[in-house]
């Protein structure tokens, strides 16, 4: 046996990080990955490691430090553009989420996915049209990818082209029955003054989620709309048992119990949903 214990190697650093990640260790595992960057500061696979690592944990600032460490080894490191990507938007930084997109699409000219989402951002900066502009050339290349279809559909809705957003639901649907696009198909119909198939959207959303308060805010709205007051209370009463903070459930229970003439009650409502923020 020798008298002193082998030093640790970059590789065994490495190991033990990952070992501790999966454990859920991230703490532990973030200074092992700083381990291997002491022995090699270049240590690709240790950079993107550790900003993975804290982008779980919210630390969005610092995982982008070692993303950009990344960018200075290779300026074209795709999976680093990518996660500079959405750490940007996670910190609401779009006009600079775009730029790196940009970067990614210089080099991937055909991703469909870095369109998507260079869309998503575009849109959250209120550049609707040209959000929708690549979302079709996203669904040039991926025609069939049920996600891409949704957020074009969301766009539309949000510029009141209900009929071509509802259109666009359908074909995420008719490609995967189960889509979230259920719910915004809801709305859209709604807005069209559809308001029993509307309600069979709601219906089938919580087939498959029972406890989705959007859904269920939806389907209230919806009885509302048809006169069944009642329910629309049942509905607005079960989303608030699961989040008793949700202002829209609050504000239109308020609205309900107004239509039902109970005035005093229905203020009550209005009241709490205001103090918690509601814009109607």
């Amino acid at each position: 046996m020798g008298l002193f214990r082998k030093k640790k190697s970059g590789k065994d650093w490495q190991k033990k990080g990952l070992d501790l990640w999966t454990q859920g260790e991230l703490e532990e595992a973030l200074v092992c990955f700083d381990k291997v960057l002491e022995i090699d500061s270049n240590d690709v696979d240790a950079l993107m490691h550790a900003s993975i690592v804290l982008d779980i944990m919210s630390r969005d600032e610092e995982a982008l430090e070692y993303l950009e460490r990344l960018l200075n080894i290779d300026s074209n490191d795709v999976n680093a553009l990518i996660g500079i990507g959405a750490v940007l938007t996670s910190l609401g930084r779009y006009e600079e989420t775009i730029e790196y997109y940009d970067r990614l699409l210089n080099i991937e000219p055909n991703n469909a996915l870095t369109l998507q989402s260079k869309g998503l951002a575009l849109e959250s900066l209120g550049r609707d049209e040209d959000s929708i502009v690549c979302y079709d050339m996203a669904l040039e290349i991926m025609p069939n990818e049920p996600d891409i279809l949704y957020n074009k559909g969301n766009t539309l809705c949000k510029l009141g082209k209900y009929e071509e957003g509802l259109e666009c639901y359908n074909m995420a649907l008719e490609i995967e029955p189960d889509h979230v696009s259920t719910f915004n198909k809801g709305n859209a119909l709604n807005h069209l003054g559809r308001h029993e198939e509307a309600l069979e959207c709601f219906d089938k959303a919580l087939e498959i989620n029972p406890n989705h308060t959007l859904s269920l805010n939806g389907r209230g709205t919806t009885l509302n709309h048809l006169g069944r007051h009642e329910e629309a209370l049942e509905c607005f009463d079960k989303a608030l048992e699961i989040d008793p903070n949700y202002t829209s459930p609050l504000y239109n229970k308020g609205l309900t119990l107004a239509n039902l003439g109970m005035d005093e009650e229905a203020k009550e409502f209005f009241d709490k949903a205001k103090e918690l923020g509601f814009k109607g």
